[in-house]
């Protein structure tokens, strides 16, 4: 509660401090427990299926065969519970990367995460045509999961959501 409540003003703080920039500001709606002033609220609703649909035909534009393996993968009765998942368009994103990997889906959500989670180390910096220097470019994919858990452990258990850089570098170089 204390946390939701720093995190709730910390963000307050930053749109005062910069007025002038746009703010966009997402959670779980089961989170939507307190209200921030000069933001109006607004509720995503769930994708259709055509919506999921067209969503993966996009994602997979460079390879359309891969697409439709996807949506027929997703089809499938034993997927049914990916076809909740998939109604959300961050989740459906998750899964679109994990298939794209494989070319199948996790049987378990973590296992999705998972896949998720190393698409985009690996792929991130790629696609985005991001040039990083030599050390974090030596770092297999296991010593980035390593290092962001070792952030998330020492950040999120003391309730920090903000962390200045300076302080993130000394995470980094722990």
């Amino acid at each position: 509660q204390e946390s939701s409540l720093n995190l709730v003003q910390a963000i307050e703080n930053l749109t005062r401090q910069y007025p002038n920039n746009h703010f966009l500001i997402t959670c779980r709606t089961a989170v939507t427990d307190y209200q921030f002033l000069r933001f109006t609220s607004v509720e995503m609703s769930d994708f259709s299926p055509e919506q999921v649909k067209a969503f993966i035909h996009k994602w997979f534009q460079h390879d359309p065969e891969r697409g439709k393996d996807c949506s027929r993968e997703l089809a499938k009765p034993e997927h049914m519970g990916l076809r909740e998942l998939a109604r959300t368009p961050l989740l459906l994103n998750l899964l679109c990367l994990a298939f794209e990997d494989l070319g199948y889906f996790p049987q378990r959500r973590v296992g999705l995460y998972e896949e998720a989670l190393n698409a985009l180390l690996v792929k991130w910096d790629s696609s985005r045509r991001i040039s990083r220097d030599e050390t974090y470019r030596q770092l297999d994919l296991g010593r980035k999961r390593h290092l962001l858990a070792h952030v998330a452990a020492a950040t999120f258990g003391q309730g920090k959501y903000f962390v200045p850089g300076a302080e993130m570098v000394g995470y980094i170089l722990d």
